[in-house]
């Protein structure tokens, strides 16, 4: 019996220190795969010269740039668009984009782009 307690005692202890590690300790979210449509631009004052950034807006948000980081398996729409884009060719700028991949808060990491048409 006392076997008994003992393993009973040894399950009660491991519950605890894996509740209480899981408690100071959680599992980090991964991100998740958000889209955006915006206008490509590089080179800009007071921004990382020769990186592609996106500038968009966000409902109440208007005017936001992130800094576009391209995955090597970018998935491309136009393949001599993306071929002008990684080679950093200014004939870029200004272009619409949707992008697909995963905000990172400093940057955005992209998966896939599609350049748009520009309206009117």
């Amino acid at each position: 019996m006392k076997k008994f307690y003992l393993i009973i005692g040894i399950l009660i202890i491991s519950i605890i220190v894996f509740s209480v590690l899981a408690y100071f300790f959680p599992r980090e979210e991964e991100p998740e795969e958000v889209s955006l449509t915006g206008y490509l631009i590089i080179n800009n004052p007071g921004l990382t010269s020769d990186a592609w950034h996106l500038s968009y807006e966000e409902r109440g948000s208007p005017g936001l740039i992130k800094q576009l980081i391209f995955s090597e398996k970018v998935i491309c729409d136009k393949a001599n668009n993306c071929i002008d884009l990684l080679g950093y060719d200014e004939s870029l700028i200004g272009k619409k984009v949707k992008i697909k991949g995963f905000d990172l808060s400093d940057y955005f990491h992209v998966n896939s782009i599609e350049f748009l048409e520009i309206d009117g």
